[in-house]
């Protein structure tokens, strides 16, 4: 339960960050601003997931019984009712290096995030190809590679909090 409530609140965070990166540069390459709408689409779908572990958490509560038409439930959702997340939880990760790749561009940030993500999306793929080639049949470091991505992100927020001319374009907001 803590887990979907920190969900919702990551969610609402992302979005609120994404209308203050807005406010860092007016002008927005596209680059910057297709990694913003990204995001945007991405924290939608980090929120849908919390709705999903939501249910999947009362799902195992002892007031359920288990009858085939729980199991039916729980089998959709972990199926075909993913199908419907993946595109938006994908918005997060590409939303991320568009926005590392603009925001470089644009001067106000250093190379350093776009690196880091994009070695999330290395090792990521890497995993991938050699778990369908049958090559690696062990667990997939989830957790690893969203933490790879989460310093990809802090590297960006730190980029932006480090006082330099670079980032001081038009900020009203900071």
């Amino acid at each position: 339960m803590n887990s979907v409530i920190i969900q919702i609140i990551t969610s609402v965070v992302y979005v609120v960050a994404l209308i203050l990166l807005t406010q860092i540069s007016f002008h927005l390459r596209k680059t910057s601003l297709l990694g913003i709408i990204f995001l945007g689409i991405g924290s939608l779908g980090l929120c849908a997931d919390a709705f999903f572990h939501l249910l999947a958490w009362f799902m195992t509560d002892n007031s359920v019984t288990i009858q085939k038409d729980v199991v039916t439930v729980m089998e959709f959702m972990q199926t075909t009712g993913v199908v419907f997340l993946i595109p938006l939880l994908l918005s997060l990760f590409i939303g991320s290096m568009l926005l590392a790749i603009g925001m470089n561009k644009q001067g106000l940030i250093t190379k350093r995030s776009k690196f880091i993500i994009a070695t999330a999306f290395l090792v990521g793929c890497v995993i991938a190809i050699l778990n369908k080639l049958g090559i690696y049949g062990g667990p997939v470091p989830t957790l690893a590679i969203l933490g790879i991505f989460a310093a990809g992100q802090g590297a960006i927020g730190l980029d932006l909090a480090a006082p330099s001319k670079k980032n001081q374009i038009e900020s009203p907001v900071f």
